[in-house]
């Protein structure tokens, strides 16, 4: 059997590689053992009626190889990405304040969690549809938690059409 070596930076994949390893190496052990008990101890007639255990174990074997392969490519195929320095639009605890509170309820509402370079470009957004107006970066922060939103939009103000015509029909009870 063979094993390859791989690094990783994860700490959950490093973990189940160690406890991995632990197995491999058990069931190593336990494959010199059988093969020495296969070929120094039984004799022919024995070998035959043990066939179906050593194929079932050469088929273990198999399965564990496969997996620790598939192990090696998540491995080998993950990485971890620095993360990048957000930088806020404004600096104000205020702002600093209510954005926390935006990515509070990201998580709890929706268990979005943002990375740093998702949040650095919501923040680029909030300032570009606000024209750099922190407090009405506030009124669209609100607007969209009190909406249950997952994102945050340009509100648009349009005036409230008002009816210009009467109701030409009079009731009695309007006199």
């Amino acid at each position: 059997m063979k094993k390859k070596v791989t690094k990783t930076s994860d700490q959950q994949l490093s973990l189940l590689v160690k406890k991995w390893d632990k197995i491999w190496s058990n069931l190593n052990e336990v494959n010199i053992y059988f093969q020495s008990y296969i070929d120094t101890v039984l004799l022919v007639h024995q070998r035959i009626k043990m066939e179906p255990l050593i194929k079932s174990f050469e088929g273990l074997k198999d399965n564990c190889q496969k997996f620790y392969d598939t192990l090696d490519e998540v491995q080998s195929s993950s990485r971890v990405v620095a993360a990048i320095e957000v930088a806020f639009p404004w600096e104000s605890d205020k702002f600093k304040e209510e954005w926390q509170g935006w990515k509070d309820y990201l998580k709890e509402q929706h268990q979005i969690v943002l990375s740093s370079r998702a949040e650095s470009k919501q923040l680029e957004t909030l300032k570009t549809i606000t024209g750099g107006n922190e407090n009405e970066a506030y009124t669209i922060l609100n607007y969209a938690m009190s909406n249950l939103y997952k994102m945050f939009f340009k509100l648009d103000e349009k005036p409230t059409k008002k009816n210009s015509k009467p109701n030409s029909r009079k009731r009695d009870e309007d006199f």
